[in-house]
């Protein structure tokens, strides 16, 4: 996607600053282990908290989450609000071992600022070097949880965010339509995972909570904001094909290693607006987190 010269400049540089920070990736394995990816967002739009970044940064935390996993008991903490730093430039990754029922497996937890092409590259290199066999990514939706199957080689004329949720303007925002130069535009892209398995487990958790579960069967035309992004760019980086992004400005060589990778992509409800707090809805989140780690175990 082309970001204009000053847009394609700014997600390269926080891009490059990434890159040189964490060469082989900020991700970490212990080389014997299944691995899977998390990834969630930051502030935008004027939100308290984001219950992506919150549910994704609460499970890369010890305190939260306890060591082994466990599903039950309560947390020793209050929720993380996942919100980034400017000096993050872009992300932040935690990297946990966690005993699942499918043996030990290293996860990758990582929260993105909202922002064009800079959060497809950041994650692409991430994987490209953590290797995992799942990626399982998170945003905040409407006011229904939604499995979502693919996404759409378009985007809406809407501005990215800086890590404190203020609008970046003209330094990311869309100046055409196709995310990707492969594709035409409006192409959908499938997402790999089993649909039928994760509903299966998530739908105790959302009954709980009162929240409406939907799985959908293809991509939705209104999902054409920064998740639908980095779902595209996710699914075409599991093609293993090389990846240009921010104009050119971004450049990935082929990905083989990332063939066969199982993507997917889930909808969170807009929690914040009944809490003034990620703290005060902690319960919630802690529900919310349980049914995202059993979601994962079901597609191991």
């Amino acid at each position: 996607m082309d970001l204009g010269a000053k847009g394609n400049a700014y997600a390269a540089e926080l891009y490059a600053r990434h890159v040189t920070r964490f060469p082989g990736g900020a991700s970490r394995a212990t080389g014997r282990n299944r691995r899977v990816m998390v990834t969630g967002f930051g502030l935008f739009e004027g939100i308290r908290f984001n219950i992506a970044g919150s549910v994704v940064s609460s499970l890369s935390d010890e305190t939260f989450w306890p060591d082994n996993g466990a599903l039950g008991g309560f947390p020793k903490r209050s929720a993380r609000d996942g919100r980034l730093a400017f000096e993050d430039h872009g992300t932040r990754i935690v990297s946990r071992t966690l005993a699942r029922p499918a043996g030990e497996v290293d996860f990758s937890f990582a929260i993105f600022d909202v922002a064009w092409e800079l959060a497809p590259a950041l994650l692409a290199h991430e994987l490209r070097h953590f290797k995992p066999e799942l990626l399982f990514m998170i945003g905040r939706g409407g006011t229904i949880a939604e499995i979502e199957a693919g996404a759409l080689n378009r985007a809406v004329a809407k501005p990215g965010f800086a890590p404190d949720g203020v609008p970046l303007g003209e330094l990311n925002m869309p100046a055409g339509e196709a995310l990707l130069d492969d594709y035409p535009p409006g192409t959908e892209l499938k997402l790999s995972w089993d649909r039928g398995k994760l509903g299966q487990a998530l739908a105790p958790f959302m009954r709980g909570l009162d929240i409406e579960l939907k799985t959908h069967d293809s991509a939705r035309p209104s999902n054409g904001y920064i998740c639908n992004n980095l779902s595209f760019v996710a699914a075409h980086a599991a093609s293993g094909r090389p990846l240009r992004l921010a104009g050119g400005a971004i450049e990935l060589a082929e990905m083989p290693e990332l063939r066969g990778l199982q993507t997917g992509f889930l909808h969170l409800p807009q929690i914040d607006e009944r809490f003034e707090s990620a703290a005060e809805a902690t319960p919630v989140i802690f529900e919310l987190a349980r049914a995202v780690m059993t979601g994962v175990d079901s597609l191991l």
